[in-house]
């Protein structure tokens, strides 16, 4: 796990007992991504440097600087893809750092790649969702439509493309969830979500019901965050939750469960999907913290999530 004083830590998952601690040289924003003993890093400030470092010893096996990276990495089959703060998006080969191809977009890019097959997907502050040839670094589709300012949550930002039943799932227009056509770019439906309330969360999905959330002024209390669960296929809404959810996102695990945040108090959520897709999740526990969670989604690995909030603690929760 990474924080602003630039330093990426490694614990042990069980007991929390740090192992090994490198310093990057700037405050890192993003998550880390780990693949075949590496793990992945770049920085929003400092040097620019962006690292893999091994997951063992934290030894650097290379670096380069590729300037500031808000979003975390995405590697998958050989490619590691991750784009910078002044709209480049880079595939990286993840044994070497060297350039396999790059593609030059017109603003920032903030959202998290995702990939499948064939194509990776990911968004940028000229107002964009793209889908990119993995092979050619080519865009094969982009999105946009004229929508609010960006401090109303317009652009694509923070949140992830997630990809589920041949769709992708972003937050557009602030208060909305949509879902693209993966193959085409084209509009499969549309959840208009609460009037004056923002949407910029990355969504979760178990291949039935997509979770999404919606605060008011990021900026003002109170937030009145709302969790809500949404049909995959249509989009139509289902239920309603108040309290968990605003810029930090849900994960799903086993057994039609998922737990998750909140960004206006200090509780950490697990929940179990009803019995239907219409009745409501039912509370399993709730853990009071000392701190809420923002722009970060909880880990979960085996029987453990792991939760990193604003007071500076990252905790384990069986």
């Amino acid at each position: 796990f990474t924080g602003r004083d630039g330093f990426v830590i490694a614990a042990d998952a069980v007991t929390g007992k740090r192992l090994w601690r490198f310093e990057s040289g700037g405050s890192v924003s993003a998550g880390l991504t780990t693949r075949d003993g590496r793990v992945f890093v770049g920085q929003s400030g400092g040097n620019q440097v962006f690292y893999a470092l091994d997951l063992k010893t934290g030894r650097p096996h290379w670096s380069r600087r590729i300037g500031e990276i808000w979003a975390s990495p995405e590697c998958d089959a050989g490619q590691l893809f991750v784009g910078n703060k002044d709209g480049m998006f880079y595939c990286l080969d993840p044994e070497d750092g060297r350039t396999i191809w790059q593609r030059k977009v017109a603003d920032g890019i903030y959202p998290a790649p995702a990939v499948d097959a064939k194509k990776v997907y990911t968004g940028s502050w000229d107002g964009n969702y793209y889908a990119i040839d993995r092979r050619t670094g080519q865009i094969v589709w982009a999105f946009c439509r004229p929508g609010l300012p960006y401090h109303l949550g317009s652009r694509p930002d923070s949140a992830a493309p997630v990809l589920a039943d041949g769709l992708v799932i972003v937050p557009n227009l602030g208060g909305r969830m949509i879902a693209l056509r993966a193959e085409s770019g084209l509009l499969e439906w549309e959840w208009k979500g609460v009037p004056w309330r923002i949407c910029n969360v990355t969504a979760a999905t178990d291949g039935q019901i997509v979770l999404a959330s919606v605060f008011g002024n990021a900026y003002e209390l109170p937030f009145d965050m709302r969790l809500l669960g949404l049909d995959l296929k249509t989009g139509h809404q289902l239920w309603e939750l108040p309290g968990p959810g605003g810029l930090t996102a849900p994960v799903f695990t086993a057994n039609s469960r998922f737990t998750t945040g909140s960004m206006g108090s200090p509780f950490l959520y697990g929940f179990q999907i009803g019995k239907s897709p219409e009745e409501p999740p039912k509370l399993l526990w709730r853990l009071k913290t000392g701190g809420v969670m923002y722009e970060s989604l909880p880990a979960v690995s085996g029987n453990l999530g792991f939760f990193l909030s604003n007071d500076g603690w990252i905790r384990a929760v069986q």
